[in-house]
């Protein structure tokens, strides 16, 4: 998968999800998007050796799992989320003082 785009990542999610998933309901795809971030954090924390820095485990399995709902949840919403994360980096870039997002 290395170096695919999130446009074809999207667009694999969507086809995948129309074969797989019971439900195109937006509203269980955001709950699985907050289901993967709990996940992501909780392989983050046990990850962390006090420094702060995940030193080994799970964390890009769970990334990937976060990544991959919210590519599903953007296909149901018929949401382009490449234009969206676009837009949101170019106002990110606008902003003059440093924030966590």
């Amino acid at each position: 998968m290395s170096g695919r785009t999130l446009a074809s990542l999207q667009s694999d999610m969507g086809e995948w999800a129309a074969t797989h998933l019971t439900t195109d309901d937006p509203m269980l795809a955001a709950l699985k998007v907050c289901e993967e971030a709990g996940e992501l954090a909780g392989a983050i924390v046990k990850a962390c050796d006090g420094s702060n820095r995940p030193s080994t485990g799970s964390v890009d399995d769970e990334l990937a799992d976060v990544v991959l709902a919210a590519c599903t949840c953007a296909s149901f919403l018929d949401v382009d989320l490449a234009a969206a994360v676009s837009a949101k980096l170019a106002e990110l870039n606008l902003r003059a003082e440093p924030t966590m997002f």
